[in-house]
Parts: structure tokens; sequence; C-alpha cells
């Protein structure tokens, strides 16, 4: 996964001394992807960030067998078709270790309590729905969890308006009756906007019916959590969304290898 472009007959001598082990992916990423990514998979002159950066983090394992056999024509991407199909899923395993997805993974706390939490006091699920259950008005967290550490969650739930896409802040507006409304902007062109308030509803204005429209500072997710739950609250909480993720994508795959 880089700009060298190594020979067929090295690639073929590569694939001939595999052990199949755990090491086997590590040897291959070193040798034929650390040049361009990195040791560590987080980029380098010749090649970005395959470790940390969300949208590669976000791939299925069947999407980077693909690139990886394929290529991506017109980058500095070759083809890695010679590994052959165990050297390139050895090189997937590792560059998931990578990203912090091995096997073994530790969780900070109890996902069955963390189910609890966020379905009850915690209130995530007015909002965010979790594998078929809870609120449409903010994103699905059935599968958020699938690629990040547990601090990157425990940040998110403790200050969720850090590095904030501006998308994704809350707005108001007033219509010309005196009704004002809360919630998160669904479409919007010159003339008319759509908006989804915290009940889930969608309301649809023409802009001149508006004497009012208002972007908030921050979203619609509560700032207080880390006075409002304790410490282990919120790890439970980490817990459960870290373990629905990877249940999920482990199960995604599997779909697809089908």
């Amino acid at each position: 996964m880089c700009l060298t472009i190594f020979s067929s007959q090295f690639l073929a001598q590569n694939a001939k001394k595999r052990t199949g082990n755990s090491a086997e992916g590590k040897h291959i990423f070193a040798s034929s992807c650390a040049a361009c990514h990195g040791l560590d998979g987080h980029g380098a002159e010749r090649g970005p960030d395959i470790s940390g950066r969300p949208e590669v983090r976000q791939l299925s394992d069947k999407a980077l067998l693909r690139l990886i056999e394929r290529g991506v024509p017109g980058t500095g991407m070759p083809s890695f078709r010679l590994l052959g199909a165990e050297g390139i899923q050895a090189v997937v395993r590792h560059l998931r270790s990578l990203q912090g997805q091995s096997s073994a993974v530790v969780l900070p706390g109890d996902p069955a309590r963390g189910k609890i939490i966020f379905f009850g006091k915690a209130k995530c699920s007015q909002c965010h729905m979790a594998n078929s259950e809870g609120g449409f008005i903010a994103s699905d967290l059935s599968s958020y969890a699938r690629t990040l550490a547990a601090g990157e969650i425990q940040k998110a739930i403790v200050d969720p308006n850090t590095n904030l896409d501006p998308r994704k802040r809350a707005v108001s507006v007033t219509s010309t009756d005196g009704k004002k409304y809360t919630g998160v902007l669904r479409n919007e062109d010159n003339f008319t906007l759509q908006m989804q308030t915290l009940d889930g509803a969608f309301h649809f204005f023409t802009k001149s019916e508006l004497i009012n429209m208002e972007y908030q500072a921050g979203s619609l997710m509560p700032a207080d959590y880390a006075s409002r739950l304790n410490k282990q609250d919120i790890d439970d909480v980490v817990s459960y969304l870290m373990s629905i993720g990877r249940s999920n994508t482990k199960q995604q795959t599997e779909n697809e290898h089908d």
C-alpha cells in the first residue's frame, strides 16, 4: 500500500515464505506498505494516514481487501494482487491491530449496565438509536464505536462541542405567528428550509414565514454529562457502544463473506 512498486518476482517469493502466524501481516506491512504509510500506519511523506483516518477505519474488511488487491488507479497506490489472498488478509489483520481493533479489546466498564444507562438516566436514546431502538433526531450509534478507542468516545460524551461540525449545530427559528422551533436543519435552499425538532417531527418553512433564524453555539447533545454521570457510568456507556459497534462490524463482515 505505497508508491514503491515491488517486482512480480519479489512478491511471488514473499508469498511462498508465509508462515501464517500473526507476524506475517506485520512483516508484509513493513516491507510493502511502511515506506509510504509508516510502520505505525499514520502516514509518511508519500502516503496518507491509514491507521487514524476515520474514512479508512470505517471501511469494511471486504473493502480493504479489494482496495489492496486492485490498488487505486490514478494514484500512487498500486495493486498487490501477487501477495495472494492469504497475504492480503494478513495485511488487513495487521492494519486493524494498528487501528486499535485487535480481538483483545479491553472494555473500561460493564456493557450491560451501560445499556441500562443509555436507555435510562442518561436519556441518550431520546435522540440516538442503538440496535434499532431509540430516537431519530441524532446519529445512529449502532456501529459508531467500532473503530474508536475508549478515550475518544469518552471525550465525545463529556465534551461534545469540541471540533463540532458546523452542520451539526442546533438551529432555532421563529415563525411569523410567534412560535419558536429548535432542532437540526435537514435541508435548506434560498427560499425554504426543513428542520427536525427534538420530538422527531419535521417542519417545513418558506423563509418568508420566518422572522428569525439563529444557529446555536453547540449541538443538541447535552454538554453536562461530566456532572450528570459519574466516571463509572460513562465508562459503562462507552463499553456498551464499543460492544455493539464491534459486534455489528463482525456480523457485517461475516455477511459479506457469505
